[in-house]
């Protein structure tokens, strides 16, 4: 018995090989519905919504490998739905995020959260930096070692209630020895030789 299209039925052979139209490497599918999915000529519209006409005829290997456009959500959109989860799960109607109140954490896990943060932007923007001090970070005992600074102290920032998100911003950081770092804020200390 012939399958319901007699048409595609026939014009498809029956070894189902696909020769990659970008490598030529040969892949062959287990049945005439995979290869027609794979070549773009699926008679089931939902078969070829997951794949693009421009993947047609191509291997796996090379699917998986075509360039995506990158995904990223705007500062607006973020803010968006920053807003409407904490509106959603504290059952308030903010119409703004600094609306939104910073909730006192304890200065422990306060100075946790923006040492994290402060890797990360620091990894993203300046990632030249981001590996020296990866390479040569302070180990309890070097003071020539190197540390990440904030320009604006993160006491100041969580007396103040600042976010921190404010507090570890790439403005507000510096890779400094340890040394730099702790003379920056006792002028006056002595170190042992």
């Amino acid at each position: 018995m012939k399958g319901n299209n007699q048409y595609t039925d026939n014009l498809l052979p029956n070894n189902k090989t696909l020769i990659c139209k970008q490598c030529g490497n040969e892949q062959t599918f287990a049945n005439k519905y995979s290869y027609r999915r794979a070549m773009g000529i699926s008679q089931n519209p939902s078969d070829l919504s997951s794949s693009k006409i421009e993947n047609a005829g191509l291997c796996g290997k090379c699917r998986k490998s075509a360039k995506r456009k990158g995904w990223t959500l705007s500062k607006q959109n973020a803010e968006k739905n920053k807003l409407n989860a904490y509106n959603f799960a504290h059952n308030t109607d903010y119409t703004d995020v600094s609306q939104i109140p910073i909730f006192p954490i304890s200065k422990r896990r306060y100075t946790e959260k923006v040492r994290r943060r402060s890797e990360t932007q620091l990894k993203i923007h300046k990632p030249v930096e981001y590996k020296k001090l990866m390479n040569n970070r302070y180990n309890g005992t070097d003071l020539d070692m190197l540390t990440i600074d904030h320009i604006r102290e993160v006491g100041w920032h969580y007396r103040n209630r600042k976010s921190i998100e404010e507090c570890s911003h790439i403005d507000n950081l510096e890779v400094i020895t340890m040394r730099e770092n702790m003379l920056r804020y006792n002028p006056n200390i002595k170190f042992k030789k």
